[in-house]
């Protein structure tokens, strides 16, 4: 009876380590399984999203523009003009843009208010302006706006200082 003891040991112990051997390879083949759909689905976003290059996607109502933000040249002179908010009669006076984005510009609601600063950027949307005004009735009021050349207008929020609210406001090309 004793080898017989043995024996049943020696096959437990043999069947154990059999189990411990599937265990291990399920645990192996699961790591492994995690680790190829995470490069998967890295991979998927990587090209779906454009992570790794300089381009982004933008979005202008139903049209997708692609941005190379290292390739790109902003024609700020394309906003010289004035502007026309159609909600409210508001107009926006671009006379002039230095090579540093300095806009020299007026504000009219109907008569003028004192433009503190203005200046525009290129950005992945496009050209973004900034206007801050600066007058009775507008302390610290600014637009924030950028350029749709396709429809030309502008497009963006107006804070309203005084009320503390942000609007949204289009400007459109009069002149």
């Amino acid at each position: 009876m004793v080898s017989r003891k043995i024996k049943t040991n020696k096959k437990s112990s043999k069947s154990l380590q059999k189990n411990r051997k599937q265990k291990s390879s399920m645990l192996t083949f699961l790591i492994i399984g995690c680790v190829v759909i995470f490069i998967g689905i890295s991979l998927f976003a990587v090209k779906k999203f454009d992570f790794l290059s300089n381009k982004s996607k933008v979005n202008h109502g139903k049209t997708t523009l692609m941005v190379d933000s290292d390739n790109i040249h902003y024609d700020f002179h394309r906003l010289i003009g004035r502007w026309l908010r159609p909600d409210g009669g508001y107009v926006i006076d671009i006379r002039k843009i230095d090579a540093n984005g300095k806009v020299d510009a007026g504000y009219y609601n109907p008569q003028p208010i004192n433009v503190l600063r203005a200046e525009v950027i290129g950005v992945d949307a496009g050209i973004k302006l900034f206007i801050e005004l600066q007058d009775v009735g507008y302390p610290g009021s600014t637009y924030t706006l950028i350029y749709n050349p396709q429809k030309d207008m502008m497009f963006g929020l107006y804070y309203q200082a005084a009320m503390e609210q942000n609007f949204d406001v289009v400007f459109v090309r009069t002149k």
